[in-house]
């Protein structure tokens, strides 16, 4: 027998809520916008395999058919875990006009699908890391 006590904002992917029903009750989404899974019908989140997809970590990109897809909700968050986001707002959602969104469109996870990086100078100017602005020509 297993069981944890979890408390959720919401917008999250639970493949199987084993140990934690009362926490994450099941739906697609549930009452509180999560997607939740049980052993018999599990959720799969159709990511691709631990890479280097850009950012200080490696990450899982979503498949075209994945439901972190426009699934999440992330006001006014600056890029995702990359540092990649809407150029056109500065901000990390990405809304997929063709998906019903529940929120702001904004995906579930470390990554915005089709996000592109936020930092627009070579030299990391947007760092304020002055060592990083000096001269080093070749």
């Amino acid at each position: 027998m297993c069981s944890a006590s979890l408390v959720t904002l919401g917008f999250n992917l639970v493949g199987t809520n084993d140990c934690v029903e009362n926490s994450f009750p099941v739906g697609t989404p549930n009452i509180k916008g999560d997607s939740v899974g049980t052993s018999s019908a599990p959720i799969d989140p159709r990511l691709s395999t631990l890479d280097a997809h850009g950012g200080p970590t490696a990450t899982h990109l979503p498949m075209s058919t994945s439901p972190v897809v426009d699934a999440g909700n992330c006001p006014a968050t600056v890029g995702d875990q990359r540092g990649y986001g809407n150029i056109a707002s500065g901000l990390r959602a990405l809304d997929d006009p063709s998906l019903p969104d529940l929120a702001d469109g904004c995906d579930v996870g470390a990554v915005e699908t089709g996000a592109v990086e936020l930092l627009v100078f070579s030299d990391g100017f947007e760092t304020g890391d002055m060592f990083r602005w000096g001269s080093t020509s070749p």
